[in-house]
């Protein structure tokens, strides 16, 4: 099925989204920080002009990403202010600022790719999202007295330009907002594992009770607190994000199954829930799949899965469900 201009461009955005979370998660690599702004920069223009051509501004293709972000925000919206200080750390930081622009900005470089998330997904639907690709990256260099004391040595050689740029920043009205910069507590769980835990939990501010909020704030942001967590079971744990449904499919069939075009064919002809941005997103067949509000997306169940494989998992029956015939996957080539 040939794609719009504005399908290319959204996936054009998710390839350059994905590279830039490789290369930040590589320190070692040459400018790994200034190749982060980079790339999710570049992965930001692509879908601000796929939201707007898919809108019909055909000019939209040849915007900078200045005048998208003056096109979609307000002038305080926090992301704006995120997408806008960033861009100015990205066009002043040299190669020598590597590690002290990184020691600094990285709640910055967050909140950067979260946004990024949200924006993608509420404007194209979470089939689109790149959450299932990514990983929480293991980090331990402010675990030790020696690491912090590193950071900070290395956030306090900051060329006095990036130094006011980040001083100025923390003035801003938004500057408390989670979208401009994503600051995180890391807090050690204790006691045994109940089998439904998970290793992190993601705790929303808005979820929290004020005696919760009030324990965060006095956390001293240069220490550390060790909580003895009271474990509880964790919600939605059967059920699956769409890529790892579209993967369980894939792995069950003998044909081609994608998850962004033969997934999507599948949920649609299943009418097991509503198309992205529809008035309602909760009406869903719960016996295949519900949306998940904290994370305005869908999630998928065992059943659904089982029922596609049993749909599709002929020659004649893939025919009959898609309407067109199935595709052979290709063979791995053999290792001499």
């Amino acid at each position: 099925m040939p794609t719009t201009k504005w399908q290319d461009e959204v996936e054009a955005s998710k390839d350059e989204a994905l590279q830039a979370v490789d290369l930040y998660d590589r320190p070692a690599a040459s400018r790994s920080v200034g190749s982060f702004f980079l790339h999710m920069h570049r992965a930001w223009l692509h879908l601000l002009r796929a939201r707007f051509e898919r809108d019909g501004h055909d000019d939209a293709r040849k915007w900078d990403l200045a005048r998208g972000v003056d096109e979609r925000w307000e002038p305080n919206d926090p992301v704006r202010k995120n997408l806008e200080l960033t861009i100015a750390l990205g066009d002043r930081m040299q190669h020598r600022d590597e590690e002290a622009v990184g020691a600094a900005t990285t709640g910055y470089a967050q909140a950067m790719l979260m946004n990024y998330e949200e924006e993608l997904t509420s404007t194209f639907g979470a089939e689109h999202s790149i959450a299932d690709e990514l990983r929480f990256p293991v980090y331990i260099a402010t675990f030790t007295p020696d690491g912090v004391d590193r950071m900070m040595r290395a956030q306090e050689s900051l060329p006095k330009e990036l130094g006011k740029l980040l001083t100025d920043s923390r003035e801003e009205p938004v500057a408390s907002d989670q979208r401009f910069e994503f600051r995180l507590h890391l807090v050690p769980k204790q006691g045994p594992r109940p089998e439904a835990d998970v290793s992190l939990t993601f705790l929303r501010e808005e979820e929290l009770s004020d005696e919760q909020r009030e324990t965060l704030a006095g956390i001293d942001p240069q220490g550390m607190v060790i909580v003895r967590e009271r474990h509880r079971p964790v919600s939605n744990v059967d059920k699956m994000k769409p890529g790892e449904a579209a993967r369980k499919i894939d792995q069950s069939i003998p044909f081609r199954f994608s998850l962004y075009y033969h997934f999507i064919l599948a949920w649609k002809r299943l009418e097991v829930r509503p198309d992205g941005g529809a008035k309602f997103p909760e009406r869903t067949d719960e016996r295949y799949c519900v949306y998940d509000a904290a994370h305005h997306d869908y999630l998928y169940t065992d059943a659904f899965v089982d029922l596609v494989i049993d749909q599709i998992g002929t020659a004649d029956g893939y025919e009959e469900f898609f309407g067109f015939p199935p595709q052979e996957k290709a063979e791995k080539p053999t290792s001499r």
